[in-house]
């Protein structure tokens, strides 16, 4: 089994604009590349919203054509289960070591990542969305993050700039809501890169970063294994089955 040497690079990562339902012809035409776990009724039970319905199997078809871009594997051989912390990894029946997966879904699109060196978080949200600004800052934005946010070109951007790089550290490392928002603190360092504290303690063993397309605010955040920086290889992509 070849992998991509994104260890070298960085995590890759998808961004794909998908459609608010599907229709039964195009799930049929997404078959050949999931697994049976995919479509089992435990994670499609015939009451689930058609939104979500499509996200959840769109989600994972591109996780898997991710993995098979990257392993040349084919993307239905991949078993897709969380590790013993909680955050998903792929393995493969080949014996090949576990390949750090991760997955957000918002509106219209989705954002999947995947990195064969060290736990992965990504996090996607529509920054048009009707959000209660002031309580959330309040309750989960540090002095400094706040001052970050106000120095944004707008509210909503600088909003889920901040929220959105928190929740991919917190998939990354599997705090996930064991601690309090506030207790970690991501804003850029003197320097220019963004740094992270948790609890007044700086984390250097992260790779993160954001970025805006149209109005989706993307971010990720890789636990390293190495001291080197790392960049995100990024692709962009359209469901046009």
């Amino acid at each position: 089994m070849s992998t991509t040497n994104s260890s070298a690079k960085g995590p890759l990562l998808w961004f794909v604009a998908i459609p608010e339902r599907l229709s039964r012809e195009q799930e049929r035409a997404l078959s050949p590349g999931l697994s049976a776990e995919d479509i089992h009724p435990s994670r499609l039970p015939e009451t689930l919203h058609p939104r979500i319905r499509a996200e959840r199997l769109l989600g994972r078809y591109y996780l898997r054509q991710l993995l098979e871009a990257a392993t040349g594997c084919r993307g239905g051989t991949w078993r897709i289960a969380p590790d013993g912390d909680g955050k998903p990894q792929a393995t493969h029946p080949q014996g090949t070591p576990a390949i750090h997966i991760n997955l957000s879904h918002t509106k219209g699109a989705l954002l999947c990542g995947l990195s064969d060196v060290s736990p992965l978080g990504v996090d996607l949200e529509d920054i048009q969305r009707d959000v209660k600004f002031e309580k959330l800052q309040e309750r989960s934005f540090t002095p400094a993050e706040n001052d970050w946010i106000a120095e944004a070109p707008s509210l909503r951007d600088g909003f889920f700039r901040a929220w959105t790089l928190k929740e991919a550290y917190l998939k990354a490392t599997g705090l996930g809501i064991r601690i309090e928002l506030k207790d970690l603190e991501i804003v850029p360092s003197a320097s220019g890169p963004i740094s992270i504290a948790y609890r007044g303690k700086p984390q250097p063993d992260c790779s993160i970063g954001t970025r805006l397309d149209d109005h989706f605010r993307l971010s990720w955040c890789e636990v390293k294994s190495t001291d080197c920086e790392r960049e995100a290889l990024w692709e962009f992509k359209r469901f046009a089955k």
